[in-house]
């Protein structure tokens, strides 16, 4: 399953994942635009939960600000980002 949120529309699908790490096991992606680092909600919280189950996959991309080593997509989420998700490849695969 594919989740695709923007800013504060990942707040529902934070409950989401939450429940998914607690009993469920197919693979659930959450691909989230945020403007910059500062602007995630629930950043720390969606990383440890990829961190600690191996069906949970969270990946990011920022529109206008991202940290210097910042290797992963830059701006909007397009075709060719969804290209990559759809074909499995995971954050750390980067």
């Amino acid at each position: 399953m594919l989740l695709v949120p923007g800013g504060s529309g990942v707040v529902p699908l934070r409950a989401m994942l939450r429940h998914h790490a607690a009993a469920h096991p197919a693979t659930m992606r959450l691909l989230y635009s945020a403007r910059s680092p500062r602007d995630l909600v629930y950043g720390p919280e969606l990383s440890r939960l990829a961190d600690v189950d191996p069906g949970v996959d969270v990946q990011l991309t920022f529109t206008r600000h991202w940290p210097a080593n910042w290797n992963g997509h830059r701006g909007q989420i397009d075709r060719g980002l969804l290209e990559r998700i759809r074909l499995g490849r995971r954050r750390s695969d980067r």
